[in-house]
């Protein structure tokens, strides 16, 4: 395997095990608010971890210019129970019943206009913190038959055990609101997975890619006052295949009450004509307008963004006692899964 060997077992993983048996007695009870209770203690828990003092010192940097913020304390406590909430569906999913929320799709009116045309569409989703899963089923409910570009090591472990046996709880949750998933292997190499994406929406349907920061072809973007690397691979997929691209956000809007919002982004039809969006449709501007709408969710819902995911890198190190240094290459490299092998996209 290329890159970075992949560890057999860690310390997350020891604390999810650890908590499954209760994890599973919580999630019998249907009601999310005891779901939420369950995760808000064990994120008041996890507050004192090596981990959570370090997103605490990254969360105060990167919001370092805003007036109005939150306490970095308060954002990483409601990020890491957002967290925990989002296993516990998948969790859920496996019981009796399953997991029901209430789901709304808004504006995917010109998605289904597309559709209807015959065009394929490119889905291009954010991960905030309730996408994976509740994204999914909002999509599903509403009537689409979704391909996901997905990656062999989804879910909250990146680790070999912790991928082969405690994965498998999020990736099976999903299974049944996808017309497929396409996976990239360990080897990282995406080209046949790409071929299949691109005949998917040649063939008129819809395919979902993760707005995230892993591939051959990226931008480096200022946001906040840190950077953010977006891989472009969605966007030449766009211009390869003809089809258009909508960003697709999902909140969670109340108890057990989730929102999925669908965006047109980009044609490339209309791009080549040069007849509607001309140089807006730089590389940069289209992920430029992405981040403007994840910039106003982090302020918005700064509990619901997944800080540790590469929200975006400070300009400056964080060390776990809230210092700061210079800035290299290997320490603005994401953690764990985030330095996998990186795929094509």
């Amino acid at each position: 395997m290329a890159g970075r060997a992949v560890p057999l077992w860690n310390g997350d993983d020891t604390r999810i095990l650890a908590g499954l048996w209760r994890d599973r007695r919580v999630v019998a009870d249907p009601s999310e608010a005891v779901w939420e209770a369950h995760a808000a203690r064990s994120a008041d828990r996890r507050m004192a971890s090596t981990h959570a003092r370090r997103e605490v010192a990254k969360v105060a940097l990167l919001t370092a210019d805003w007036t109005d913020c939150l306490p970095a304390e308060r954002v990483v406590r409601a990020g890491l129970t957002a967290e925990k909430l989002r296993w516990l569906q998948a969790l859920r999913c496996h019981q009796p019943g399953g997991w029901e929320p209430a789901t709304r799709v808004e504006g995917d009116d010109a998605l289904r206009h597309v559709l209807a045309a015959g065009r394929g569409a490119i889905l291009w989703v954010p991960s905030l913190a309730f996408a994976s899963l509740a994204g999914k089923l909002s999509l599903h409910r509403a009537g689409f038959r979704v391909s996901h570009l997905s990656r062999w090591y989804h879910g909250p472990s990146d680790t070999r055990l912790g991928i082969r046996f405690l994965n498998r709880y999020q990736v099976a949750a999903e299974a049944p609101l996808l017309a497929e998933r396409l996976v990239v292997g360990r080897s990282g190499n995406a080209g046949p997975v790409l071929r299949t994406l691109a005949a998917r929406l040649r063939a008129g349907r819809p395919v979902s890619v993760t707005f995230g920061h892993q591939g051959l072809s990226c931008l480096d973007l200022p946001f906040l006052t840190g950077v953010k690397t977006v891989a472009t691979g969605p966007l030449k997929l766009a211009r390869l295949t003809g089809a258009p691209m909508f960003t697709v956000w999902t909140e969670r809007t109340g108890e057990g009450v989730y929102e999925t919002r669908v965006e047109p982004l980009f044609d490339p039809r209309l791009d080549s004509r040069g007849s509607a969006n001309g140089s807006g449709d730089s590389e940069a501007a289209i992920v430029g307008r992405v981040l403007e709408g994840l910039a106003e969710r982090v302020r918005r819902l700064p509990g619901q963004v997944f800080w540790r995911d590469d929200v975006a890198r400070p300009r400056a190190v964080v060390g776990t006692d809230g210092t700061a240094g210079a800035l290299s290459r290997e320490d603005a490299a994401p953690a764990g899964r985030e330095r996998l092998p990186a795929d094509q996209l």
